[in-house]
């Protein structure tokens, strides 16, 4: 790390913070598709449903959303 980076006062509060924080993509339908795979876990674990079927219509539901999510980002970078 070069001097001014060892120098850096708030750098140790930052880097230190970063640890502690989470990242989510910017991606069109990234909230969307986490609250699908959400219901899922929840169908499965807490609702006791059939993995092999739910799981097959997370995958049609999160398809759905992206390709739903790329219209409208596609739509808007055209307007």
């Amino acid at each position: 790390a070069s001097e001014a980076f060892q120098q850096n006062e708030i750098m140790p509060v930052f880097l230190e913070e970063m640890g502690k924080s989470s990242y989510h993509p910017r991606i069109a339908g990234f909230f969307e598709v986490a609250d699908a795979l959400m219901r899922t876990r929840d169908r499965i674990i807490i609702g006791g449903e059939d993995m092999d079927t739910v799981l097959a219509e997370a995958e049609q539901e999160v398809n759905d959303i992206l390709a739903r999510a790329k219209a409208e980002a596609e739509a808007a970078a055209g307007s």
